[in-house]
């Protein structure tokens, strides 16, 4: 993983076992993921407390078994993007975006990044784009493009108007600053 992804995005090995099972079953219970993983429940207990310390998951519904019911968990907003930072297929935002429609758009570049950037470049993205919505803070160091890169990073952009103008409204104040020192 990438010197990017900090300590909470880089998650430890039980927690991102549990991430790509449900990236991969879709809501589950966690007696559904101990069985898949195979591993023992009050250790599966604790890795989805952990998750849902974080923000990464939350109890999205109820299944019912043998006539008592249990309750199902999926990935919030955030926690589908730390997902796809941990190495859960990109499809999962094609589900995302159904369960989360306002963030539809958003999903939308972040599957067209994944199907144009190298995979190691765009999970790079990925990080960024958590740091950016969490702190509001766009580090240019962590920017993992080169000049192959960039045409490839903003050629998806022209298909979202409102993501293209953040960005062009972005560059535009980084020439400014840049032009002022001179």
């Amino acid at each position: 993983m990438s010197k990017i992804l900090k300590k909470g995005y880089n998650l430890p090995r039980l927690q991102k076992e549990i991430v790509i099972e449900l990236a991969k079953n879709g809501p589950s219970t966690m007696n559904e993921i101990s069985e898949k993983l195979g591993k023992q429940y009050r250790a599966v207990w604790n890795a989805f407390q952990k998750l849902k310390e974080k923000g990464f998951i939350k109890r999205v519904g109820r299944k019912e078994y043998r006539g008592q019911e249990f309750s199902t968990y999926w990935f919030t907003e955030l926690g589908t993007i730390v997902a796809i930072a941990n190495g859960a297929p990109s499809s999962l935002l094609k589900i995302a975006e159904k369960i989360y429609p306002n963030q539809a758009q958003t999903y939308k570049l972040i599957q067209d990044w994944a199907s144009s950037l190298p995979e190691a470049t765009f999970r790079q993205m990925v990080v960024m784009y958590i740091r950016f919505k969490e702190k509001g803070e766009l580090p240019i160091s962590a920017i993992p493009l080169n000049k192959k890169m960039i045409p490839r990073f903003f050629k998806p952009l022209r298909k979202y108007p409102k993501f293209k103008r953040q960005v062009k409204e972005m560059l535009d104040f980084m020439q400014k600053l840049l032009l002022e020192e001179e």
